[in-house]
């Protein structure tokens, strides 16, 4: 039987990946393993410099731990009120509307206002032109009405987006400027499916699929290298204090969802795209 690592090289010769970096530790680091494999670039693969383990890369959906984590030493530092409105400093999200069904004489739709938290799912309207999550800004992209009170459904990514904004209030811009052009000189080119051939990576121009978004998304837009990523998870996994009070590492992993919430969640990892993106999970898996 193939080793992993032999999984992986094979996966690179293929062209199915431009490349990885596997990095594992254990609480105390006392155990490490870091190996990379593939190519910077799937333009020339074949002649293309190895990847190097501190490659930044755009680390999608993994922007989430980083955004709680700061949301979370914002409270800590008397920035936030995790249990405060957040229409005092989100103003956008005050009286926004929720779509309760539609009109059975004229096919309108039937709307009603509320204030926002932070667990919401979105909706559209085609004769406003609506599209949920399209926009250069998180307020364009959200601007649509929910589909479900807060706290009763669940979708992907609107509640740390806008978490992001509210730790950009308090803190201010974090978008890199001037450093983005040096980031951007350790990066790997990105690589997308060939449509014609699903298992075969190629080159995109793409820095990101976010290219075109004006703001910073807490729920996807963040650019780091494997090692730097590694030591937030070690620093999490040791729970000492550095990052976070250690309760409140323990609150980040604890149970959120209530019942409504939970069999949303569930339900969304029927559709097998978002099960994968939400990590392949065996159908009817428990979430929370």
């Amino acid at each position: 039987m193939d080793s992993m690592e032999d999984t992986f090289r094979a996966a690179c010769a293929k062209q199915e990946i431009p490349g990885a970096v596997l990095l594992a530790s254990n609480r105390d680091g006392s155990f490490k393993y870091a190996k990379s494999f593939g190519s910077r670039s799937m333009k020339e693969p074949l002649s293309s410099e190895p990847l190097p383990f501190d490659s930044v890369i755009w680390i999608a959906s993994c922007t989430q731990l980083l955004t709680s984590i700061s949301l979370i030493q914002c409270v800590e530092r008397g920035l936030l009120d995790l249990d405060a409105d957040v229409t005092a400093l989100l103003p956008k999200l005050k009286g926004i509307e929720i779509l309760t069904g539609f009109d059975k004489s004229s096919a309108e739709p039937l709307i009603k206002k509320r204030t926002m938290t932070m667990t919401a799912r979105l909706g559209g309207r085609a004769s406003r032109g609506e599209q949920p999550g399209t926009g250069n800004t998180i307020v364009e992209k959200y601007r649509c009405p929910l589909l479900a009170e807060p706290d009763t459904s669940k979708s992907y990514f609107p509640g740390t987006d806008w978490a992001g904004k509210l730790v950009e209030r308090v803190i201010g811009n974090m978008s890199l400027g001037s450093q983005r052009e040096d980031m951007r000189k350790r990066m790997p080119d990105m690589s997308l499916r060939d449509p014609s051939r699903s298992r075969r990576a190629i080159y995109t121009s793409l820095v990101s699929t976010l290219d075109s978004m004006e703001d910073d998304s807490g729920g996807g837009s963040a650019f780091t290298s494997p090692t730097d990523y590694m030591k937030i998870l070690q620093n999490v996994l040791a729970n000492d204090g550095t990052l976070l009070q250690s309760k409140n590492v323990d609150a980040l992993f604890t149970p959120q969802l209530i019942v409504k919430s939970q069999k949303a969640m569930i339900k969304v990892t029927e559709d097998e795209y978002s099960n994968i993106a939400l990590g392949d999970l065996p159908q009817g898996t428990q979430l929370d």
